[in-house]
């Protein structure tokens, strides 16, 4: 990220080595085994990169610019860490951390992913069409891996895979209108999606009941509220 920033004309190159890195690890996690289990963890430090670099490119502060990339280096290397101990270690793996710490990096991801899309909506006048193309890919990568990583199959999961993408293009569309920064509208979207996992989950696990339900809508409702009335509405 520093060297996109120093050279920025050169950025697909940085892009491309990247990429290209990340396969590398990944295969060398995965028992260097071309199967399901390479793409599957492929899918979230994939979009995380790919998300946090679309955040960085509007990031105008230099300062935070730097901490951003220090942390989301440092994110990844976490969860390539548990990866690692996943597949090499399975006596020092803790049971559910790497589920506690998608869910993270996960709601990191969506966050940059929709701030990205409402700045290149507001400042660069990106096609809206196209945004929510982009949107739903990235969008139906990152829950698959939610549900999977929480051990959902996909015949179980799909429906509400493209519930998911659904509620969220109709967000996206919705909250671009409101006079808010995309910071704002990102966090806002990404409430809504938070909650809107956990309740897919806990359904398709059977452990939906009503006190859950409720705490979810207060938690959530309490966060949307803090963000609504701390924001600038010009």
């Amino acid at each position: 990220m520093e060297v996109v920033k120093k050279y920025y004309s050169s950025w697909w190159i940085v892009g491309i080595c990247f990429f290209v890195l990340l396969l590398a690890v990944n295969f060398f996690i995965c028992k260097k085994k071309l199967n399901k289990n390479f793409l599957h963890f492929l899918i979230l430090p994939f979009c995380f990169s790919v998300s946090g670099f679309l955040f960085l490119i509007f990031l105008v502060n230099l300062t935070l610019y730097h901490v951003l990339v220090v942390l989301i280096a440092l994110i990844l290397y976490f969860l390539v860490k548990q990866y690692y101990l996943y597949f090499y270690f399975p006596l020092k793996y803790q049971p559910y951390s790497l589920e506690s710490l998608s869910v993270y990096i996960i709601m990191a991801a969506i966050f940059f992913l929709f701030s990205s899309l409402f700045a290149a909506r507001i400042l660069l006048r990106f096609d809206l069409i196209l945004l929510l193309l982009i949107m739903v890919v990235m969008l139906s990568l990152i829950v698959y891996y939610f549900y999977w990583i929480n051990k959902i199959s996909f015949n179980r999961s799909k429906i509400f895979i493209i519930i998911t993408a659904l509620i969220a293009a109709e967000l996206f569309v919705a909250i671009s209108y409101l006079p808010t920064s995309y910071y704002v509208n990102a966090f806002m979207i990404t409430i809504s999606l938070y909650l809107v996992l956990n309740l897919g989950k806990l359904f398709l696990l059977d452990l939906l009941n009503k006190r859950r339900i409720i705490n979810h809508i207060v938690v959530a409702t309490i966060a949307l509220l803090a963000v609504i009335l701390t924001a600038r509405w010009d």
